[in-house]
């Protein structure tokens, strides 16, 4: 029985902590080629979480993969496109299973002082930051035109990267990932 499936295991983690309850998207890239692909509908990503050591595993077909870190809310941890999984069909050789270890990056710390227009402290205010991630995931040049033509896979998201309510001197501190504050 032939099949093209692999076991695909590792830890999810952060200066060698485990990351639990991480939420790891697996989004299926076109395969190599010389040639730009097509845009293909049937690339959904595969949703999976880590476990309470921060291990995940799931089976995938033979192809590339975006592996993609979406720590915990308010753990301050980056969003992260930790790596391109490739994989292949199994063989004696190597095995059926895969270790695949994924690390996040760490967070900025964002701090500040609300002041109302008398100039004074605000307490309880909620502060959000806004993001929006983008991420090149490849990039592809066509070989055989005329004109060299190149086309990049790009991922970009809008969301929130944390927030926090003022204390009673008006201060705040947010854990935000590197990289993604909004314009």
């Amino acid at each position: 029985r032939c099949t093209s499936r692999r076991k695909v295991k590792g830890h999810v983690e952060y200066r060698d902590k485990p990351i639990i309850g991480a939420t790891i998207q697996i989004q299926p890239l076109p395969p190599e080629s010389d040639a730009l692909p097509p845009a293909d509908p049937a690339l959904v990503p595969i949703f999976i979480n880590s476990n309470d050591d921060g291990r995940y595993s799931v089976f995938l077909d033979a192809g590339r993969y975006a592996m993609i870190i979406k720590p915990p809310p308010n753990s301050g941890l980056a969003r992260t496109v930790s790596s391109i999984l490739k994989v292949t069909a199994p063989s004696p050789a190597d095995g059926a299973t895969i270790e695949h270890d994924l690390a996040a990056w760490p967070p900025t710390v964002l701090h500040g002082l609300l002041l109302g227009r008398t100039g004074k402290p605000e307490a309880g205010v909620l502060i959000d930051v806004l993001g929006k991630q983008m991420q090149l995931l490849e990039s592809l040049t066509a070989a055989g035109a005329a004109v060299s033509t190149q086309r990049s896979l790009v991922l970009l998201q809008t969301h929130r990267l944390g927030s926090a309510v003022t204390g009673s001197d008006g201060r705040f501190e947010i854990l935000v990932a590197p990289g993604n504050l909004a314009e």
